[in-house]
């Protein structure tokens, strides 16, 4: 729990086995730059039970015998849940707007065509408003944290989390989707060549 790798992370050989027992004291989850993303419950509010099943072939919802539209899933792990075939990134939308989705959706779209690594784009939202429409055109994920756990420990709004193929959170981007398609995805061509070490 917690694993992370920070500037001053350092690991002293002669460290005595009875220190390991305090290993995981103390932990409280947080969403922090090297860490793994930490285990959150998000329930499933689109796409449809079909398109989910085609869609997203393994993806590991907690409870198998509920209906596949009320069912819950763990943010840890989300990359290996959502790949097809081959790894790839996720970048979480944290309750944001219909421009910065559909900036972010674009610029993932140029990824893409630029790396050949695929981004998925996954929408949370912390409060569903009653009588708006979640269903995406484009069968992209839509979760619901709704005792806005995510929120908690992301105090900031049109928010993406950027995660590696690992689970481990490569950076935090602010997208207000007041900029343009193609500076949004140079800077995340940047930050996903930096995080494959290709720069």
């Amino acid at each position: 729990l917690g694993f992370g790798y920070t500037a001053d992370t350092s690991i002293d050989i002669n460290e005595q086995e009875e220190n390991w027992e305090e290993d995981a004291a103390g932990y409280s989850s947080k969403v922090q730059v090297g860490h793994l993303l930490p285990h959150l419950a998000m329930e499933i509010v689109s796409p449809d039970a079909q398109t989910l099943v085609k869609e997203y072939p393994y993806l590991k919802p907690f409870d198998t015998t509920a209906a596949i539209e009320s069912k819950l899933l763990t943010t840890t792990d989300l990359p290996s849940q959502l790949r097809k075939g081959s790894p790839c990134f996720v970048a979480i939308l944290l309750d944001s707007d219909t421009e910065a989705t559909n900036e972010m959706k674009i610029a993932a779209a140029n990824v893409w065509d630029q790396l050949g690594i695929k981004l998925h784009v996954v929408e949370v939202y912390s409060a569903l408003q009653s009588g708006h429409s979640y269903s995406s055109s484009d069968d992209s994920l839509i979760l619901s944290d709704k005792h806005s756990t995510l929120r908690s420990l992301i105090q900031k709004k049109n928010i993406a989390v950027l995660i590696r193929p690992d689970g481990v959170v490569s950076s935090i981007i602010e997208n207000n989707g007041s900029g343009t398609e193609a500076s949004l995805s140079r800077d995340l061509c940047l930050k996903i060549e930096k995080a494959i070490g290709i720069q």
